[in-house]
Protein backbone atom coordinates (compact mmCIF):
# COMPACT_ATOMS: atom_id res chain seq x y z
CA UNK A 1 0.00 0.00 0.00
CA UNK A 2 0.82 3.73 -0.82
CA UNK A 3 2.08 5.30 2.55
CA UNK A 4 1.42 9.04 0.90
CA UNK A 5 -1.43 10.73 0.43
CA UNK A 6 -4.08 10.24 -2.27
CA UNK A 7 -5.70 12.93 -4.76
CA UNK A 8 -9.10 10.94 -5.12
CA UNK A 9 -11.36 11.54 -8.59
CA UNK A 10 -14.13 9.03 -8.62
CA UNK A 11 -15.61 5.51 -7.07
CA UNK A 12 -15.90 3.16 -9.42
CA UNK A 13 -15.98 -0.36 -9.86
CA UNK A 14 -13.17 -2.45 -8.82
CA UNK A 15 -12.22 -3.76 -12.46
CA UNK A 16 -11.88 -0.43 -13.63
CA UNK A 17 -8.38 -0.21 -15.78
CA UNK A 18 -6.82 3.56 -14.73
CA UNK A 19 -7.60 6.04 -17.04
CA UNK A 20 -4.54 6.52 -19.63
CA UNK A 21 -4.30 10.39 -19.00
CA UNK A 22 -2.08 11.90 -16.72
CA UNK A 23 -3.84 13.31 -13.63
CA UNK A 24 -3.33 16.57 -11.42
CA UNK A 25 0.55 17.24 -11.65
CA UNK A 26 0.84 14.78 -14.49
CA UNK A 27 1.19 11.94 -12.23
CA UNK A 28 -0.08 8.58 -13.03
CA UNK A 29 -3.74 7.13 -12.39
CA UNK A 30 -4.28 4.32 -10.80
CA UNK A 31 -6.85 2.10 -9.18
CA UNK A 32 -7.39 1.23 -5.37
CA UNK A 33 -9.82 -1.18 -4.93
CA UNK A 34 -11.67 -3.06 -2.19
CA UNK A 35 -13.88 -5.97 -2.99
CA UNK A 36 -16.35 -4.81 -5.66
CA UNK A 37 -15.46 -0.86 -5.28
CA UNK A 38 -12.66 1.19 -6.43
CA UNK A 39 -10.87 4.72 -6.52
CA UNK A 40 -9.86 6.46 -9.29
CA UNK A 41 -6.05 8.17 -7.32
CA UNK A 42 -3.24 9.85 -8.16
CA UNK A 43 -0.51 10.89 -5.60
CA UNK A 44 -0.78 14.10 -4.20
CA UNK A 45 2.39 15.66 -3.67
CA UNK A 46 4.18 18.17 -1.67
CA UNK A 47 2.21 21.35 -0.77
CA UNK A 48 -0.46 22.79 -0.94
CA UNK A 49 -2.97 21.77 -3.80
CA UNK A 50 -4.13 24.73 -6.03
CA UNK A 51 -7.55 25.67 -7.08
CA UNK A 52 -6.57 26.31 -10.67
CA UNK A 53 -8.51 26.00 -14.11
CA UNK A 54 -6.12 23.86 -15.10
CA UNK A 55 -5.96 21.26 -12.11
CA UNK A 56 -9.97 21.71 -12.23
CA UNK A 57 -10.20 20.90 -16.17
CA UNK A 58 -7.33 17.94 -15.52
CA UNK A 59 -9.37 16.55 -12.25
CA UNK A 60 -12.40 16.47 -14.93
CA UNK A 61 -10.65 14.62 -17.69
CA UNK A 62 -9.58 11.83 -15.25
CA UNK A 63 -13.27 11.41 -13.76
CA UNK A 64 -14.86 12.13 -17.82
CA UNK A 65 -12.49 9.28 -19.63
CA UNK A 66 -13.05 6.85 -16.94
CA UNK A 67 -16.84 7.67 -17.33
CA UNK A 68 -16.96 6.26 -21.05
CA UNK A 69 -15.79 3.18 -20.06
CA UNK A 70 -17.70 2.71 -16.91
CA UNK A 71 -20.06 4.09 -13.95
CA UNK A 72 -18.34 6.86 -11.70
CA UNK A 73 -18.98 8.40 -8.52
CA UNK A 74 -17.20 12.07 -8.77
CA UNK A 75 -15.22 13.31 -6.20
CA UNK A 76 -15.36 17.01 -5.97
CA UNK A 77 -12.17 18.76 -6.45
CA UNK A 78 -9.64 18.88 -3.82
CA UNK A 79 -10.63 15.73 -1.89
CA UNK A 80 -7.14 13.80 -0.37
CA UNK A 81 -7.01 10.64 1.64
CA UNK A 82 -4.14 10.47 3.99
CA UNK A 83 -3.05 6.88 2.90
CA UNK A 84 -4.19 4.08 0.62
CA UNK A 85 -4.82 2.27 3.93
CA UNK A 86 -6.91 5.10 5.58
CA UNK A 87 -9.32 5.15 2.01
CA UNK A 88 -9.56 1.34 2.09
CA UNK A 89 -10.53 1.08 5.78
CA UNK A 90 -12.48 4.21 6.31
CA UNK A 91 -14.07 4.69 3.06
CA UNK A 92 -14.30 1.64 0.60
CA UNK A 93 -14.98 -0.82 3.98
CA UNK A 94 -16.72 1.78 5.85
CA UNK A 95 -19.11 2.73 3.18
CA UNK A 96 -19.37 -0.37 1.03
CA UNK A 97 -22.93 -1.18 0.80
CA UNK A 98 -23.85 2.49 0.38
CA UNK A 99 -21.31 2.76 -2.22
CA UNK A 100 -22.26 -0.38 -3.78
CA UNK A 101 -25.81 0.68 -3.96
CA UNK A 102 -25.14 4.35 -5.65
CA UNK A 103 -22.81 2.38 -8.29
CA UNK A 104 -25.82 0.38 -8.87
CA UNK A 105 -28.01 3.54 -9.42
CA UNK A 106 -26.22 5.01 -11.64
CA UNK A 107 -24.85 1.96 -13.64
CA UNK A 108 -25.57 2.34 -17.36
CA UNK A 109 -26.96 6.27 -17.31
CA UNK A 110 -24.68 9.36 -18.26
CA UNK A 111 -25.87 13.08 -17.67
CA UNK A 112 -27.04 15.80 -20.20
CA UNK A 113 -27.03 19.46 -19.20
CA UNK A 114 -29.40 21.68 -21.52
CA UNK A 115 -29.08 25.56 -21.52
CA UNK A 116 -31.80 27.69 -22.92
CA UNK A 117 -31.12 31.45 -24.43
CA UNK A 118 -33.09 33.97 -25.27
CA UNK A 119 -32.26 35.00 -28.80
CA UNK A 120 -31.63 38.78 -28.88
CA UNK A 121 -34.60 40.95 -27.87
CA UNK A 122 -37.24 37.72 -28.19
CA UNK A 123 -37.94 37.99 -24.58
CA UNK A 124 -38.43 41.51 -24.41
CA UNK A 125 -40.72 41.76 -27.47
CA UNK A 126 -42.52 38.86 -26.04
CA UNK A 127 -43.51 40.63 -23.13
CA UNK A 128 -44.39 44.03 -24.69
CA UNK A 129 -46.79 41.99 -26.82
CA UNK A 130 -48.37 40.24 -24.15
CA UNK A 131 -48.59 42.81 -21.33
CA UNK A 132 -50.72 45.85 -22.22
CA UNK A 133 -49.33 47.57 -18.87
CA UNK A 134 -45.97 47.18 -19.86
CA UNK A 135 -46.27 48.98 -23.26
CA UNK A 136 -47.82 51.83 -21.18
CA UNK A 137 -44.74 52.32 -19.32
CA UNK A 138 -42.24 51.90 -22.29
CA UNK A 139 -44.48 55.03 -23.67
CA UNK A 140 -44.85 57.01 -20.91
CA UNK A 141 -41.08 57.54 -20.82
CA UNK A 142 -40.00 57.79 -24.46
CA UNK A 143 -38.56 60.82 -25.61
CA UNK A 144 -38.99 62.30 -22.07
CA UNK A 145 -36.40 63.49 -19.66
CA UNK A 146 -34.37 60.54 -17.15
CA UNK A 147 -34.93 63.07 -14.37
CA UNK A 148 -38.52 63.26 -14.94
CA UNK A 149 -39.10 59.84 -15.28
CA UNK A 150 -37.26 58.53 -13.00
CA UNK A 151 -39.87 56.72 -10.75
CA UNK A 152 -41.74 55.57 -14.29
CA UNK A 153 -38.45 54.14 -15.39
CA UNK A 154 -38.09 51.87 -11.66
CA UNK A 155 -41.51 50.42 -12.52
CA UNK A 156 -40.76 49.31 -15.68
CA UNK A 157 -37.26 47.53 -14.78
CA UNK A 158 -39.70 45.66 -11.95
CA UNK A 159 -41.87 44.84 -14.76
CA UNK A 160 -39.83 43.42 -16.77
CA UNK A 161 -38.00 41.48 -14.45
CA UNK A 162 -41.06 39.73 -13.27
CA UNK A 163 -42.17 39.50 -16.63
CA UNK A 164 -39.02 37.26 -17.33
CA UNK A 165 -39.27 35.58 -14.22
CA UNK A 166 -42.48 34.80 -15.09
CA UNK A 167 -41.66 33.57 -19.02
CA UNK A 168 -38.62 31.53 -17.59
CA UNK A 169 -40.52 29.56 -15.41
CA UNK A 170 -43.18 28.87 -18.09
CA UNK A 171 -39.93 27.88 -20.71
CA UNK A 172 -38.82 25.97 -18.10
CA UNK A 173 -42.00 23.41 -16.99
CA UNK A 174 -42.45 23.40 -21.07
CA UNK A 175 -38.65 22.10 -21.65
CA UNK A 176 -39.15 19.72 -18.53
CA UNK A 177 -42.80 18.56 -19.44
CA UNK A 178 -40.65 16.87 -22.81
CA UNK A 179 -37.67 15.98 -21.92
CA UNK A 180 -38.07 14.31 -17.97
CA UNK A 181 -40.11 11.46 -19.62
CA UNK A 182 -36.84 10.43 -21.41
CA UNK A 183 -34.89 10.78 -18.38
CA UNK A 184 -34.35 9.09 -15.43
CA UNK A 185 -33.65 12.00 -12.91
CA UNK A 186 -33.64 15.59 -13.88
CA UNK A 187 -32.49 18.47 -11.79
CA UNK A 188 -33.10 22.52 -12.63
CA UNK A 189 -29.79 24.52 -12.14
CA UNK A 190 -29.35 28.29 -11.55
CA UNK A 191 -28.78 30.56 -14.79
CA UNK A 192 -25.62 32.27 -14.76
CA UNK A 193 -26.92 35.18 -17.26
CA UNK A 194 -28.89 37.15 -17.73
CA UNK A 195 -29.89 36.14 -21.46
CA UNK A 196 -30.34 32.27 -20.27
CA UNK A 197 -33.65 30.99 -20.40
CA UNK A 198 -33.66 27.95 -18.31
CA UNK A 199 -30.68 25.12 -17.32
CA UNK A 200 -31.36 22.01 -16.56
CA UNK A 201 -29.15 18.50 -15.98
CA UNK A 202 -30.64 15.26 -16.83
CA UNK A 203 -29.85 11.49 -16.22
CA UNK A 204 -30.12 9.43 -19.10
CA UNK A 205 -30.18 5.86 -19.61
CA UNK A 206 -27.21 5.23 -22.35
CA UNK A 207 -29.85 3.39 -24.86
CA UNK A 208 -32.23 6.82 -24.30
CA UNK A 209 -29.92 8.90 -25.46
CA UNK A 210 -31.29 8.88 -29.40
CA UNK A 211 -34.68 9.55 -28.03
CA UNK A 212 -33.76 12.08 -25.26
CA UNK A 213 -31.68 13.83 -28.16
CA UNK A 214 -34.63 13.63 -30.95
CA UNK A 215 -36.90 14.95 -28.62
CA UNK A 216 -34.88 17.88 -27.64
CA UNK A 217 -34.18 18.86 -31.47
CA UNK A 218 -38.11 18.29 -31.77
CA UNK A 219 -38.36 21.51 -29.20
CA UNK A 220 -35.18 22.95 -30.63
CA UNK A 221 -37.68 23.76 -33.97
CA UNK A 222 -40.77 24.64 -32.62
CA UNK A 223 -38.62 27.49 -30.31
CA UNK A 224 -36.69 28.31 -33.60
CA UNK A 225 -36.22 32.15 -33.75
CA UNK A 226 -37.19 32.39 -30.11
CA UNK A 227 -34.73 30.39 -28.20
CA UNK A 228 -31.08 29.07 -28.80
CA UNK A 229 -30.69 25.02 -27.38
CA UNK A 230 -27.34 23.86 -25.93
CA UNK A 231 -26.93 20.07 -25.23
CA UNK A 232 -23.50 19.15 -23.28
CA UNK A 233 -22.36 15.90 -22.22
CA UNK A 234 -22.50 12.71 -22.70
CA UNK A 235 -20.75 13.43 -19.29
CA UNK A 236 -20.33 11.98 -15.51
CA UNK A 237 -23.22 12.41 -12.92
CA UNK A 238 -21.46 15.93 -11.61
CA UNK A 239 -25.14 17.33 -10.95
CA UNK A 240 -26.56 14.33 -9.51
CA UNK A 241 -23.38 12.68 -7.08
CA UNK A 242 -20.31 14.61 -5.96
CA UNK A 243 -18.35 13.67 -3.08
CA UNK A 244 -16.54 15.79 -1.12
CA UNK A 245 -16.11 15.77 2.98
CA UNK A 246 -19.61 15.57 4.09
CA UNK A 247 -19.39 12.09 2.83
CA UNK A 248 -16.14 11.08 4.69
CA UNK A 249 -16.73 12.68 7.93
CA UNK A 250 -16.42 8.91 9.32
CA UNK A 251 -12.90 8.76 8.74
CA UNK A 252 -10.64 11.99 10.40
CA UNK A 253 -7.50 10.50 7.96
CA UNK A 254 -9.53 11.73 5.00
CA UNK A 255 -8.99 15.77 4.37
CA UNK A 256 -10.22 18.11 1.77
CA UNK A 257 -9.75 21.89 0.99
CA UNK A 258 -12.56 23.00 1.75
CA UNK A 259 -15.59 22.49 -1.14
CA UNK A 260 -18.83 21.42 -0.03
CA UNK A 261 -20.69 18.93 -1.80
CA UNK A 262 -23.62 16.26 -1.29
CA UNK A 263 -25.42 12.90 -2.10
CA UNK A 264 -27.55 12.84 -5.05
CA UNK A 265 -29.82 10.94 -6.24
Amino acid sequence: MSKGSLYLYAVVPSDTGAPAGPGLGDRPVSVVTSGRLGVLVSEAGDGPLQVSGANLRRHQQVVEEAHRATTTLPFRYGVVADSERALVESFLEDHAELLASKLGDFEGTTELRVTARYQGDAALRELLETSPRLRRLRRSIAGRPEAATYHARIELGEEVAAGLAGLRERDSAACSRLLSRRARLERPLEPVSQEQAFRAAYLVARGELAHFEAALEEYSREQQGRLDIELTGPMAPWDFVEMDRSDLEASRRLTTSGHKGRWAS
